[in-house]
């Protein structure tokens, strides 16, 4: 039977006794007491040994509550089983929140046995639990190891005592920080691929790695490591191996100093190229290096332990057996010049020194021979003479003048280039001292004083380098650069001065600076200099209290003289013309070329602004006279905008401005004239950057619009097109005319954006046209000078095309007769190209533009519209009727059609169908209306009256 020890806590000596038996049935051997103070079972607990106790829920003085407080205040890990008559699940949970093992009802005892023993379990698995935790915190506490418990992450659960000396850590500081915490950086990879292992249930042993001691040392540790599978933590345990780690370093580092020191010094011997051996007193050879080997053809290891008489014929033994003897007995180093024969038979001559060498105690071990090669010292210095010789030639071929002096001034090594140079005398350069050949050179410079200072400064400071540039009378610059010749410990030896020729070097720099302020075809100021000129007069004016004017003079129509007579001819001609101009100007004046055909004229010190006019109107006089260039009598004339200071600008760039500004009023005007600024042409200045500034807002806020005029056939008088013409309405100036806005849309550029616009509007409005039902309308588009020189004009119709599906052959675009004058080859392959793809072309306002009929001839159009200004004044000036005819009878001898614009009154209508003239447009039949108001015009059928154009 089962001994067990029982404390009854219990009021009734009869439930007691129940207890006990059935215990008893249950195959205990019982020994109990009963108590039933909470007195007597403090004192119960003090004095005996118990397994289990049994409390009643509930006594007159106390409750199973105060018995398990009780029980544990006592510090005894003992099993409480309650046993009461009390019946209720709230009951028997109250008491396991308690503490209690068990519950049990007094009527029903039938679990009392199970209880028990299961309360026993409990209470030696506490205990073992206990004893394990005791041992586990001593050895924490007292293992000189590392003990350290992690979970899955990484982060320590558990770390020992031994952490304080080891890492410098409280165990509690480790405690839940991750051991990255105190992972050196560079074993931090592999310490975690170490921890992975263990977590994957394997076993990691004996790898060093090294941790960082809170101070910042490192510390070496050897770990082992290992999963506990019950609970997923590792357990490692690391053994500090620092001391060892560094013992064995320091060791290594003495053993590797040794090998080092051996392999060093072997290394040393055996680099040098001289015959070392060693000898011990019985003239036996005990070593040598490779050199040695090499030379007699043997290895080291063979002639160890031999003496000359195993390696050599007996006479050369006998030889130096006799030397080494003298070494002994004299004590002395020898030093003789001998003779040694060669493994491959062969003699050479040496310089031989031997000396006795001793042991640490001062014995005598042998002799050292150290044997150098001698033969091999004559060939290189014959070698060296023959470099010398060398060296010498390449100075003597060398393009700069070279000197070589010593400390003193005697001269070295001198080439004949620094003769020729020089122009040095023969004698002189002859003279091995320098004094001499340095007066004679100082009087050929500008400067000689400077020249002689400079030298003496150099050679009074041996250890400067320097450079400069000596400017000969003859006008030649020499740049000379002299250096000292250092040894090793930087003591001077020699001082080389190195001459270069950098006349024509220097020359270039001068031409290129000269450029950046001139202009390269007539040598007179650019736009650089005569910013500047201008700035400098301007201040001269305000201490003068004088007048300045600025004369911006433009060649009318240059261009022709370049298309007609070439680039190079037209050069010639801008030439001639800046000489002319720079005859006409007083000596503080200035003429600068502004750009291509462009000149400034500056003219200073003015009492009065009136005298800019008439210096003005005597170039304008000049620049008409013809101009005889390569045998050609030339017909210039050319605008001048005159602008003065103060009054027209205090800045040069304003001053400009203002001027170019009345010289375009000059060309408005007429041209060959000059026009002196305004206060009210700055004003329409500031009226077209207002307008460009609202031209801006209307293209990006949708106030542009498009209107169709019609195009009508003067032979069935139905409409057979239509022109888009661009309107602008301004929501505060109103509706801008074409006329003005199209300028400034041209001039600043918007033009290309606005004309890209025009044409996907156009184009997707005659797709409407078209998909709506309506007949095939040829629409035509103006497309400006901007738009065809700024634009691949191809690709933007190909592609705008292709975005509307509009078909090309219902696409005209018109360009102006001005357009060929541009760029004949560009607008020839593009006019070649459109037409290729079906595009038609039309030329707008013929007879207005500066180009020669004959151009007509190379392009090939659809259609030439005759400028309104000849049909408006055609039936009044016979002049312009003889223009239209012609127009007409060109253009279809051309085969292009023709059109008339402008056409506003009947008697215009029927002069042109009975010049034959194909169509007309103007407001004889519509004025421009909108998309909607021409289709409806489409629709109805609205046509010319043909019939009352007839003549009478």
């Amino acid at each position: 039977m089962t001994r067990l020890h029982a404390l009854l806590v219990e009021d009734s000596e009869d439930d007691a006794i129940l207890l006990q038996e059935a215990l008893k049935h249950g195959g205990y051997d019982v020994s109990a007491l009963r108590v039933d103070t909470g007195d007597a079972l403090r004192q119960a607990l003090r004095d005996g040994q118990w397994d289990v106790v049994f409390a009643d829920y509930s006594l007159p003085s106390s409750s199973a509550k105060d018995t398990l407080e009780t029980v544990r205040e006592s510090g005894l890990d003992l099993p409480v089983i309650v046993i009461s008559g009390t019946v209720g699940e709230d009951v028997a949970v109250e008491t396991l929140k308690l503490g209690a093992v068990d519950y049990l009802l007094k009527q029903n005892l039938t679990r009392l046995v199970p209880a028990v023993q299961h309360a026993l379990d409990v209470a030696e698995n506490r205990r073992q639990r206990r004893q394990l935790e005791h041992m586990k915190t001593i050895i924490l506490e007292n293992s000189p190891d590392l003990i350290c418990s992690f979970d899955g992450e990484g982060r320590f659960l558990e770390v020992s005592s031994a952490s304080r000396d080891m890492l410098g850590y409280e165990p509690t500081e480790l405690k839940g920080a991750h051991f990255e915490t105190i992972a050196h950086p560079d074993d931090l990879d592999r310490i975690k691929e170490e921890f992975q292992a263990v977590l994957r249930g394997g076993q990691s042993r004996n790898f060093e790695k090294r941790c960082i001691h809170r101070s910042g040392k490192v510390v070496h540790l050897l770990w082992s490591a290992a999963l506990s599978k019950t609970d997923g933590i590792v357990v490692g345990v690391g053994h500090d191996v620092t001391e060892r780690r560094l013992k064995d370093e320091a060791l290594r580092r003495i053993e590797d100093d040794i090998r080092r020191e051996r392999a060093l010094l072997r290394a040393l011997i055996d680099s040098i190229p001289d015959l070392i051996f060693f000898k011990d007193r019985s003239f036996q050879f005990r070593g040598c290096n490779r050199a040695t080997e090499k030379y007699l053809g043997v290895q080291e290891s063979w002639l160890i332990g031999k003496n000359d008489f195993d390696l050599l014929p007996e006479t050369w033994a006998k030889y130096y057996r006799t030397e080494d003897e003298k070494l002994f007995a004299s004590g002395q180093a020898q030093r003789t010049e001998e003779q040694i024969p060669a493994g491959d038979g062969s003699v050479r001559t040496f310089d031989t020194i031997k000396t006795l060498f001793h042991g640490p105690n001062g014995e005598l071990l042998g002799l050292l021979g150290v044997s150098r090669d001698i033969t091999e010292r004559k060939q290189l210095e014959e070698a060296l003479r023959e470099k010398n010789a060398l060296f010498a030639a390449q100075v003597e071929s060398s393009a700069a003048g070279i000197l070589v002096t010593d400390p003193k001034g005697n001269k070295i090594i001198q080439n004949r280039r620094l003769n020729e140079m020089w122009d040095i005398p023969a004698d002189t350069a002859s003279d091995p001292t320098l004094p001499p050949q340095l007066e004679f050179a100082a009087s050929r410079t500008t400067a000689p004083s400077q020249f002689v200072a400079r030298v003496t400064w150099l050679f009074d400071h041996p250890n400067e380098i320097g450079r400069d540039e000596i400017e000969l009378v003859d006008g030649r610059i020499l740049d000379r650069y002299s250096a000292p010749v250092l040894d090793a410990d930087g003591r001077c030896y020699w001082r080389t001065w190195i001459h270069h020729d950098i006349t024509e070097r220097r020359e270039a720099e001068r031409r290129i600076r000269y450029l950046a302020t001139h202009d390269d075809l007539t040598g007179l100021p650019n736009r650089n200099l005569i910013h500047d000129l201008i700035r400098q007069a301007i201040a001269k004016a305000d201490q003068a209290g004088h007048h300045i004017a600025l004369l911006y003079l433009d060649l009318d129509r240059f261009k022709m003289i370049n298309d007609g007579h070439g680039h190079p001819f037209g050069d010639a001609v801008l030439k001639a013309a800046a000489e002319r101009l720079s005859t006409l100007v007083r000596e503080d004046d200035a003429v600068a070329r502004q750009n291509g055909d462009e000149f400034l004229i500056l003219l200073t010190g003015l009492r009065d602004a009136t005298d800019a006019h008439s210096v003005a109107q005597k170039i304008v006089e000049s620049i008409a006279t013809p101009l005889v260039v390569q045998g050609r009598e030339i017909h210039l004339s050319g605008s001048i905008g005159v602008s003065v200071y103060p009054q027209d600008g205090n800045t040069a760039d304003a001053l400009i401005g203002n001027a170019d500004v009345a010289m375009y009023r000059a060309k408005e005007r007429g041209r060959n004239i000059y026009q002196a600024f305004t206060s009210s042409m700055r004003e329409e200045v500031q009226s077209r950057v207002d307008l460009e500034a609202r031209l801006h807002a209307a293209v990006t806020s949708g106030q542009l619009e498009l209107a169709y005029q019609p195009k009508v056939s003067l032979e069935t008088g139905r409409i057979i097109g239509c022109e888009a013409l661009l309107r602008w309405h301004d929501p505060e100036l109103g509706t801008i005319p074409p006329s003005r806005f199209i300028p400034a849309a041209e001039d600043s550029g918007l033009i290309v954006p606005i004309g890209d616009w025009a044409l996907r509007v156009a184009c997707s409005q005659a797709r409407a046209w078209l998909d709506s039902g309506l007949p095939p309308v040829c629409i035509a588009v103006n497309l400006s000078v901007r738009q065809f020189l700024q634009q691949d004009v191809l690709a933007w119709v190909m592609r705008t095309l292709k975005e509307t599906g509009l078909p090309p052959e219902l696409l005209d675009i018109e360009l102006t007769e001005s357009l060929i004058a541009h760029d004949a080859e560009k607008v020839t392959a593009t006019f070649s190209q459109l037409r290729a793809l079906g595009v038609k072309l039309s030329i707008d306002d013929f007879g207005t533009g500066y180009s020669s009929l004959s151009y007509l001839k190379h392009f090939r159009v659809d259609t030439l519209k005759i400028d309104r200004s000849f049909i408006s004044n055609m039936l009044a000036k016979p002049e312009d009727a003889t223009i239209v005819r012609a127009a007409i009878a060109l253009a279809h001898n051309l085969k292009c059609r023709v059109v008339a614009e402008g056409v506003e009154t009947e008697e215009q209508c029927r002069f042109l169908r009975e010049s034959s003239c194909d169509e007309i447009q103007g407001y004889y039949f519509s004025v421009p209306v909108s998309a909607d108001a021409f289709e409806a015009m489409v629709r109805s059928g609205k046509t010319l009256r043909t019939g009352s154009l007839a003549s009478a």
